[in-house]
């Protein structure tokens, strides 16, 4: 019995393993995707991945706005 639902407990974490797996693969290729067609978009995504500031970074993760960037005023 016991057995039993160790194995259960393996398949099932297997599968949320793979499910978060692909689920990063299918984001990546979604992002290098827009990233070929728009060349803002390029630009963000360099400057996340490389955690510099930006100044796309900041109004496109706020959808646009200008909060969230503080009250430094970047460009």
């Amino acid at each position: 019995m016991l057995n039993l639902y160790i194995n259960n407990l393996i398949i099932v974490l297997a599968g949320i393993f793979l499910i978060i797996f692909f689920y990063g693969l299918i984001n990546k290729a979604r992002k290098l995707r827009m990233a070929k067609k728009n060349e803002n978009y390029k630009l963000l995504i360099t400057a996340v991945e490389k955690n510099t500031p930006h100044r796309m970074t900041n109004t496109a993760l706020m959808g646009g706005s200008k909060e969230g960037r503080g009250k430094r005023g970047c460009p």
